[in-house]
């Protein structure tokens, strides 16, 4: 991986952060004075640009005491209710951990059937530094940017070292 694109990353990385407070912010004030079921198309100059809309769902039922219910079921509908065979999830996760179960009498590791070992794909992980939103808001400061410039420049893939 290049210097550039760690940089890129990282950043991208502190924007969406940044953006999901903005967006997140903007969603909680767009109640005041709105109804459930208004809408708005947004616009740039004399471009329509999307719509946004506060939903107004119906009320529905849900099940709220999966216990109960089922009793209730199981005791007025007793065909309805479904036997499941599950395997207790501490004891799966032991005979995942260990590849398989210790066989007592030949001390031996048995595989059981239905179980394998996989190698998950690998994956990009951008971890910033603690104090990295306020480095890069300094570099940017000092560059005489902004968040926005940034974001241009990462667009351009122009951000270097």
């Amino acid at each position: 991986m290049k210097q550039e694109q760690a940089n890129r990353l990282i950043l991208i990385f502190l924007l969406k952060k940044k953006l999901a407070l903005l967006e997140a912010d903007e969603k909680a004030t767009a109640f005041e004075g709105s109804d459930p079921g208004d809408k708005k198309n947004g616009k740039a100059g004399q471009y329509r640009i999307g719509t946004v809309s506060i939903s107004d769902p119906e009320p529905a039922w849900r099940v709220s005491d999966s216990r109960q219910f089922g009793e209730w079921v199981a005791k007025n509908y007793p065909d309805e209710i479904l036997s499941v065979t599950s395997v207790r999830a501490g004891f799966e996760k032991a005979i995942l951990a260990a590849g398989g179960m210790l066989d007592e009498t030949s001390g031996e590791l048995v595989e059981p059937p239905g179980i394998k070992l996989v190698q998950g794909p690998s994956v990009v992980t951008v971890r910033p530094a603690p104090d990295a939103e306020q480095n890069v808001a300094a570099h940017l400061h000092e560059e005489g940017l902004t968040y926005g410039a940034a974001l241009d420049s990462i667009a351009r893939k122009a951000i270097s070292a």
